[in-house]
């Protein structure tokens, strides 16, 4: 019997499964957790490739196609504008997006995946609530950390708290349920204790995108109000977040109120420095069009234009804009930022429009990307940063490949 379990442990299933599971666990707590779970399944798929015996489906096929086309873009943009060192220092994130394709055709292959990863989502938000509360309620931060930032323990609790409730209907058991609504509870409270704007805007959005999937039509205004309720409770209740929201429309109005944005000094609120990073495309888009400025070239273009008195030289002292379109746009131009928006909404599409048959898989597809683009809004980490693009990649991965395998079963048994 052990023997049994040994085998099954280490098989190409088990370890998959193994590795899905430990994927959101550990996360937040150890450095280099999260890309090094997704370098191991990398390796993994890349022994699984010959065992493959499903046949891709058309959407897989173009899905993976955008893959390559999106790193495709970043050697030509990188070689037109010049290759040099900060080309060479980003390329290892951006090779991920490759990357991904064997651990796609791992994670396909083995019809759980998904649910391992929401069983160690689980297990993750209690880790990642305690740290969370451990850090603010004990140590007396002003927001939690984690192993890295604010503007990533909170977007990553925030997608585990949606993460779980797609194992609603795995049981019908009442305390299994009950856990689920508590586990949501706390992936906000932590969501909460981050401080991060972004992680705000995700988790409303997902909230949203939540309840237009599930909540019948006829309960929707009052779930509406419902939700705006709990948010403003949250809003007056909690110091973190009044400060922070205050503070941005405060920043928001000031922004809009100044007549020489260019030349203002002590400029450095983060809502008005994004803001600025936003004004600035009216200078690096007509300028750098089609490949943009080159990838990790934006700090010394955003410098030129400051020395122009074209834009404020505050956001010059950034190594990206803060914005992961912002920073597919300028780094990459047009082509670039159509690249990204493939990656991100053509498995949107294809999620939407067969979510009837299928609204499980399909739900907790759509809400990761709906999540990574709120969060996308505030931070270019999801696309720039190891630990942040192995979350957005290996989402994507194992939702829209149990999506596709759902419904091809269905498909199949309507045959």
């Amino acid at each position: 019997m052990y023997q049994v379990l040994i085998r099954r442990l280490f098989s190409f299933e088990g370890l998959t499964y193994a590795l899905l599971f430990l994927f959101p666990i550990g996360g937040m707590l150890v450095r280099g957790w999260l890309t090094n779970v997704f370098n191991l399944l990398f390796l993994i798929g890349l022994f699984y490739l010959r065992k493959r015996n499903k046949p891709l489906r058309k959407e897989e096929k173009v899905y993976l196609w955008i893959c390559v086309a999106y790193v495709g873009i970043y050697f030509v943009s990188s070689i037109t504008n010049g290759w040099g060192q900060m080309q060479t220092h980003y390329l290892g994130t951006e090779i991920r997006f490759w990357m991904i394709i064997p651990i796609y055709l791992l994670v396909r292959e083995q019809p759980n995946s998904w649910r391992w990863m929401l069983y160690g989502s689980l297990l993750g938000i209690v880790f990642i609530f305690t740290q969370s509360a451990y850090e603010v309620l004990v140590q007396g931060r002003a927001t939690a950390w984690g192993a890295y930032s604010k503007n990533l323990i909170g977007p990553f609790a925030a997608l585990l708290g949606f993460y779980v409730l797609g194992l609603w209907q795995e049981r019908k058991n009442v305390c299994f349920k009950t856990i689920l609504v508590i586990a949501f509870v706390l992936a906000m409270l932590a969501t909460v204790l981050s401080g991060s704007r972004g992680a705000y805007v995700g988790f409303v959005a997902m909230f949203m995108g939540w309840m237009l999937l599930q909540i019948p039509l006829r309960w929707m205004l009052v779930s509406m109000i419902l939700m705006f309720g709990v948010l403003g409770g949250i809003y007056l209740k909690s110091n973190i977040v009044h400060e922070g929201v205050s503070k941005a429309f405060s920043e928001f109005d000031e922004y809009l109120r100044n007549p020489d944005i260019a030349h203002t000094k002590n400029f450095n609120g983060s809502t008005e420095v994004h803001l600025e990073m936003w004004r600035a495309a009216r200078f690096f888009f007509p300028d750098h069009p089609i490949l943009g400025v080159g990838p990790g070239n934006y700090q010394a273009t955003a410098k030129k234009y400051a020395q122009e008195g074209k834009v404020n030289p505050e956001i010059a002292g950034h190594g990206h804009p803060h914005n992961s379109f912002l920073e597919a746009l300028y780094s990459k131009g047009i082509i670039g930022l159509i690249s990204l928006l493939l990656l991100l909404y053509y498995p949107f599409y294809i999620l939407f429009r067969t979510r009837q048959q299928s609204r499980n898989s399909a739900g907790l597809g759509m809400l990761h990307i709906i999540g990574i683009s709120g969060f996308s809004l505030f931070d270019a980490s999801p696309i720039l940063m190891n630990n942040y693009t192995s979350i957005l990649l290996l989402g994507i991965a194992v939702f829209f490949s149990y999506h596709l395998y759902a419904i091809t079963a269905r498909e199949q048994g309507n045959a």
